[in-house]
């Protein structure tokens, strides 16, 4: 039933039993999908998971690059890791474990949120189409970085070409079509740098990696939007109007109260 007694001393805007935060279940809220939470339990474990990915991205760059300016050697901390067919830089490792793990967590988060106030629960999948398309784009992307190293080569050959045929109207053509791609500043750059060739395989992942980082950014912001609006903001038990507090149900409702959509 509603009541106006103090639920938490420290939190006295908790009014919904179901939102005291001294009785939160992180392991059930972020692992069990088959259960419920109630909203401010939600919010709690979303805003961890949030906050978990924002610090463990920036924190070690900006620390890397506070060292660099101190004259520190952190060339250890940017050296890429490879994962398979993908590579990431050391520091930021930490941040792609609990990148992917979080994925799933915030699946689950979602689910129960979602049971609890009365939703369909399928929804929660819209907080994997970041991933999904992040997938998709690296896959795309492969194929964009393997065309591209088969362009370069394509280039180096027609220019070695016209060496000894200058004359020569198909070389000319491709030559003429990377540049106009930036073919030769790529050479020319890798030469400043005095750096390798990139290999198929290493085009093909970082062009890919860049298109999955894009896609998986562009598509995390309305999802996120979505959270915060909706999700978030979903009365307990599914009755009552939509409110980023912990308030009381309506009158005819008690706390433990299954009401409908």
């Amino acid at each position: 039933m509603n009541t106006n007694e103090i639920i938490d001393p420290a939190r006295p805007w908790i009014r919904d039993p179901r939102d005291d935060l001294r009785k939160m279940q992180w392991i059930e809220t972020m692992f069990n999908p088959m259960g419920e939470t109630g909203k401010s339990h939600f919010t709690r474990a979303w805003t961890f998971m949030f906050m978990g990915r924002l610090l463990m991205y920036f924190v070690p760059m900006f620390a890397v690059s506070v060292l660099s300016l101190a004259g520190l050697k952190a060339g250890f901390l940017t050296k890429p890791v490879a994962l398979g067919v993908i590579s990431f830089p050391a520091m930021l490792l930490p941040f792609l474990v609990f990148g992917l793990l979080t994925e799933f967590t915030s699946f689950v988060a979602h689910m129960r949120r979602l049971a609890e106030a009365k939703r369909p629960t399928w929804l929660a999948v819209l907080v994997l189409v970041p991933l999904v398309l992040a997938m998709a784009g690296f896959l795309g992307g492969t194929m964009i970085g393997t065309q591209g190293y088969q362009m370069r080569q394509d280039y180096v050959a027609a220019k070695e070409t016209l060496k000894a045929e200058p004359e020569n109207k198909e070389a000319k053509r491709i030559v003429a079509q990377g540049r106009q791609r930036g073919m030769e500043r790529m050479i020319r750059m890798e030469r400043r740098r005095k750096v390798d060739p990139p290999t198929e395989l290493e085009m093909a992942a970082s062009t890919g990696q860049q298109i999955a980082g894009i896609a998986w950014a562009l598509a995390s912001l309305p999802v996120m939007l979505w959270t915060l609006f909706y999700v978030a903001r979903l009365p307990n038990g599914g009755r009552g109007r939509l409110y980023s507090g912990s308030e009381e149900l309506p009158d005819d409702l008690d706390a433990g109260a299954v009401g409908t959509a």
